[in-house]
């Protein structure tokens, strides 16, 4: 019943499972303040997601930095 956020690693990606379970190990060895925690992960040969606390209505961006400045909005095209 918890509202979470999961970044799920791109099929494409280089990244195997070694690594994978490597950064998140390190992950979670770091805590800060400014730091979302991580709640959970899969790890499965055709999925790997990381699972994180939900910020409602926020960014992680603007949770560290503030509002961004126009000036510093990536142009895409």
């Amino acid at each position: 019943g918890k509202v979470v956020a999961v970044k799920r690693l791109s099929l494409e990606s280089h990244q195997g499972t070694d690594e994978f379970l490597n950064e998140l190990k390190v992950i979670t060895e770091i805590q800060h303040k400014n730091l979302v925690e991580i709640i959970g992960y899969c790890a499965d040969v055709q999925h790997k997601l990381l699972v994180y606390e939900f910020l409602h209505h926020r960014s992680l961006d603007i949770a560290l930095f503030g509002k961004i400045e126009k000036s510093s909005e990536v142009i895409w095209s």
